[in-house]
């Protein structure tokens, strides 16, 4: 919630620039191989480093509210390279984790009028059915093949962004 309501005094051109470098980390932590990596972790004997986590979570949320994202693209990255949660875990609980974040973000938007609502509604509504739809792509995707396909996106991500940072 700080990050949206702070985001209100940052200029677009540095909120822009934060984004890029961030998705830019988060592209090449996705391409950075994790030790012990498996298809199918055994949830039972799951153990991370709490500290790390913690330490994660602040900084993604207060610089995913500042660029106005539940901070999904710089976290699964963070959760498995940083916190050394398996690539599956980390996916399906980012989502719960996200709605969190992206509810206080939202509530720092909306409440310093951020937000242009006949624009959102149209852009919201397909991504609910298409989320579904993903879940359950993913199901049959190796782990391997989540970690690169996510890498590209965000790097395609960053690459628009740095382009309008730079030749805007």
């Amino acid at each position: 919630m700080a990050g949206g309501v702070g985001s209100s005094y940052v200029s677009n051109e540095i909120l822009l620039f934060l984004f890029a470098g961030l998705a830019f980390s988060a592209a090449f932590l996705m391409l950075v191989p994790v030790k012990g990596e498996c298809d199918n972790p055994d949830v039972e004997c799951l153990k991370f480093h709490r500290w790390r986590a913690v330490t994660a979570a602040s900084g993604v949320g207060l610089l995913g509210g500042l660029v106005g994202q539940g901070g999904s693209f710089i976290l699964i990255p963070l959760m498995t390279s940083f916190v050394q949660i398996p690539t599956r875990i980390a996916i399906g609980s980012n989502l719960a984790i996200v709605l969190l974040s992206a509810t206080a973000g939202f509530i720092g938007k909306a409440t310093t009028g951020q937000i242009e609502w006949l624009m959102t509604v149209p852009v919201a509504l397909p991504v609910i059915p298409a989320s579904r739809m993903g879940s359950l792509v993913s199901r049959g995707v190796s782990v391997l093949w989540l970690r690169r396909a996510l890498a590209v996106l965000i790097a395609l991500a960053a690459v628009r962004i740095w382009v309008s940072v730079l030749f805007a």
